[in-house]
């Protein structure tokens, strides 16, 4: 049989960023290959932009091993339709000048643990969604043209605090791992991908927890084997949450097992990553020596209101330079909540200070508001994502209004927003 090579579109080509994409964005076409014959051998590869050859070079694959090849096309001056071509498999994307200052996607929480009491504002609707209620969600989202699905947590503890051990449940049936969390939903990770192949969404699935969880090579091959069928299967999103500024390597040393399990099922899948605070330089140093990433994507921290739109714009100035060094790729996560209370311990759990839709600085459209969060990344980053949609994003007609009547308000003024920008009103 020797080696034996082929290369589907549809699971092995990934564009880093996904279309559209502007024209300054720095391309990555993310292409793997299986050798699924008996032997060693070499794979033949040829990529041409628009019927031109950019690339054609031999790569030794093991048998049973994947082939990686990164590569990063001139788009400068291909405003509009075009078509990648790997070895016969066509990937049609769009080129456009700039993007608008509009939302591309953002996180979604299948449920927090069952103490943390700052986000009773949502927990109880969240957790009462159905598997059709998620399918309806991502529909809702797709209809608000939000092509960018992060579902932030799969294995989340049961209880945060005062527990002798962190019990780790799934967020669906059937897990060879951990005990069924306490979700109504049976499988909402297959709800939200199938909803998502229908609509041409791109998903991240979490791995770990926002609670210094940094998660299993386990549970990556767990989470591969269940959905590695559905196109929208994007990439991964590693979920545990660490400083940029106070460094501690040790805690970013523990994913380097994650990394290289997630390279070795599937390298085409970008790894995603939301860490805080400005970036200090032995974060930076460390970062540019170990591959852990290929997306950063910080928490801008205005809806904290423990950053300014001045404390973001310098974090995103400092991640880009490093991202252009490195080839990674800069994205935005704006935050569209706000604490109640003043100040916030978030290790704590003491004083009730609940997570509630942005109403502070202006809310939506303000001072610091959250139309001028995004406006003041977009120069930067290549897609804006948001923290987050479950619990404070509800459309008027969904079954379930996940954040009450605050978070069908900020939906509504989103989009009388995004409506004006489209109309070219803003």
């Amino acid at each position: 049989m020797s080696a034996c090579f082929k290369v589907d579109k549809n699971f092995d080509i990934k564009l880093v960023p996904y279309s559209p994409i502007q024209e300054k964005d720095p391309l990555e076409a993310r292409i793997q290959f299986k050798n699924t014959g008996d032997e060693d051998g070499e794979m033949e590869l040829c990529i041409r932009l628009n019927g031109e050859v950019i690339d054609s070079q031999k790569v030794f694959v093991k048998k049973g091993e994947y082939g990686f090849v990164r590569c990063f096309p001139d788009i400068t001056g291909k405003i509009g339709k075009n078509t990648l071509d790997v070895n016969g498999e066509l990937v049609e994307f769009e080129v456009v000048r700039e993007h608008p200052v509009l939302l591309d996607g953002g996180f979604v929480m299948l449920g927090p643990p069952n103490d943390r009491k700052c986000c009773i504002t949502y927990t109880p609707e969240v957790k009462a969604m159905l598997d059709s209620d998620w399918s309806d969600y991502i529909d809702d989202l797709h209809h608000m043209r939000q092509t960018g699905i992060i579902i932030m947590v799969s294995h989340q503890y049961e209880r945060l605090y005062y527990v002798d051990d962190l019990k780790v449940t799934a967020h669906y049936d059937g897990s060879k791992l951990y005990p069924k969390s306490d979700i109504l939903a049976s499988d909402p990770i297959e709800a939200i991908l199938t909803a998502a192949d229908r609509n041409g969404q791109h998903v991240f699935i979490g791995v770990g927890n926002n609670y210094g969880r940094p998660g299993e090579p386990e549970d990556i091959e767990e989470l591969f084997e269940r959905y590695h069928s559905h196109q929208s299967f994007y990439g991964w999103y590693f979920a545990c949450e660490l400083n940029m500024e106070e460094f501690k390597p040790e805690h970013w040393d523990k994913l380097q097992r994650n990394t290289a399990k997630a390279r070795a099922l599937s390298p085409a899948k970008p790894i995603l990553m939301s860490p805080y605070c400005q970036p200090g330089p032995e974060f930076i140093e460390y970062i540019e020596q170990h591959d852990l990433f290929d997306i950063m994507m910080p928490q801008d921290f205005v809806g904290q209101n423990r950053f300014t739109l001045a404390d973001s714009r310098q974090q995103n100035i400092t991640l880009l330079a490093y991202c252009k060094k490195s080839k990674k790729h800069l994205w935005a996560n704006c935050e569209a909540f706000n604490f109640t209370a003043e100040n916030v311990n978030l290790v704590g759990n003491g004083a009730l200070s609940l997570l509630v839709p942005r109403y502070k600085n202006g809310g939506m459209d303000g001072e610091e508001g959250f139309i001028q969060q995004m406006e003041t990344v977009r120069p930067y980053v290549e897609k804006i994502m948001n923290f987050m949609f479950s619990g404070f994003f509800a459309t008027p007609n969904a079954r379930i209004k996940a954040g009450g009547s605050a978070a069908i308000k900020q939906y509504t003024d989103y989009m009388a927003y995004q409506n004006a920008v489209l109309e070219g009103k803003r």
